[in-house]
């Protein structure tokens, strides 16, 4: 995987801001290599030419990962746009927590209190306080 230090120096090497569109970037790289080709400059040394493919390239294939990824991302999407998840605003699920936390009481208030009278305490004062700060 490539770091963002390396990739932002593939942008500089190229010439074009960061995270630019790949149109831009083609062209930017059809220039830049015109003005750089060893026919044109008659230079030895092409290392610098060699140094802006090789960044196009990696650019090309993180923009063809990324649209691939995009690809896919709304493929998954539109496929669960047919599915029904859980709507947990239901009335239903609201009731069914309450049910499932007052079950957790009691087993706590059980495990806690050793007589009947201490567990019938603890169970109204929690769902008595519970049920005055939320409607059924």
């Amino acid at each position: 995987m490539n770091n963002l230090k390396e990739i932002l120096r593939w942008y500089d090497i190229i010439g074009v801001p960061y995270f630019s569109d790949y149109d831009i970037i083609k062209t930017a790289f059809r220039k830049k290599i015109k003005k750089l080709h060893p026919d044109v400059r008659k230079a030895e040394d092409d290392q610098e030419v060699k140094e802006i493919i090789a960044s196009y390239k990696s650019l090309q294939t993180l923009y063809k990962d990324r649209d691939l990824f995009d690809y896919y991302k709304n493929e998954f999407l539109a496929s669960r746009k047919h599915k029904k998840g859980i709507n947990f605003d239901s009335k239903r699920v609201k009731i069914v927590f309450k049910i499932v936390t007052l079950a957790l009481v009691i087993i706590l208030s059980i495990l806690l209190f050793d007589n009947v009278v201490n567990i019938i305490l603890f169970i109204s004062v929690v769902v008595g306080g519970y049920f005055a700060f939320t409607k059924l």
